[in-house]
């Protein structure tokens, strides 16, 4: 008897569960219950099914179009390179052909003034470093005047300096337009050298040093002809 009312002593003050505990529990219990209805109601719906695998489909389809169109402006990009680079070494091996006459013309004018340009360069810069020379040559002329006619050599060390200075910056103006210059020829080449090499992919001079560039074209063509292909048939 009294081992009764010590059990039902230490029942009646055992912890109650929490109502929030409760609640808690039952919302997980009834979302449990609600998934699984909706996977045994998807499993019995084929057009739901349906439905669901042509959404990931196109969805995977367009994933792989975008990465197989990456890949194709890479290798455009690199076939447009090695045609340049093609009619590049065109040019620098004096290879020409019938049908390139009117674009080695037009290289050739640029070619000339691009030489004239670096001419030029070349005789600023000897210009320049002769001012330099002279400028410090004057410099060291007069320093051991100074103590004698100090204000007299002073101002003249300073109309040179100036004058000089004058002329150095002057040639660095100049400078600098003929280097823009000689930019723009070089920017002005790049599509005669990509119509050249063009020209020579099609005509295929046999050439030891431009054998390397149609293998490397041909290739990269059988790389975009597959990638073409793999995009067609999505």
């Amino acid at each position: 008897m009294k081992t009764f009312l010590l059990s039902e002593f230490a029942i009646q003050n055992q912890p109650s569960v929490p109502k929030e505990g409760m609640r808690f529990w039952v919302f997980w219990l009834l979302l449990s219950v609600i998934l699984l209805l909706v996977f045994f109601i998807f499993l019995r719906e084929k057009r739901l099914r349906q439905k669901l695998n042509l959404f990931f489909s196109r969805a995977k389809r367009g994933f792989i179009k975008s990465r197989l169109q990456a890949r194709l402006k890479k290798e455009n990009l690199k076939k447009a390179e090695l045609i340049r680079e093609l009619g590049e070494e065109t040019r620098k091996q004096g290879i020409s052909v019938e049908e390139s006459k009117d674009i080695d013309a037009e290289l050739k004018t640029l070619e000339d003034n691009m030489n004239t340009s670096q001419e030029e360069m070349k005789e600023m810069d000897s210009q320049i470093e002769m001012f330099n020379n002279q400028l410090e040559e004057t410099s060291k002329k007069h320093e051991d005047q100074i103590k004698e006619k100090e204000a007299e050599i002073e101002h003249y060390k300073k109309e040179q300096t100036r004058k000089f200075q004058k002329e150095i910056k002057d040639l660095g103006k100049s400078k600098q337009k003929v280097q823009k210059k000689i930019e723009e020829i070089v920017q002005q080449k790049e599509p005669l050298f990509e119509s050249l090499g063009k020209i020579i992919d099609e005509v295929r001079v046999k050439h030891n040093k431009l054998a390397i560039f149609y293998s490397q074209i041909d290739r990269t063509n059988g790389n975009i002809q597959e990638i073409e292909a793999n995009i067609q048939n999505l």
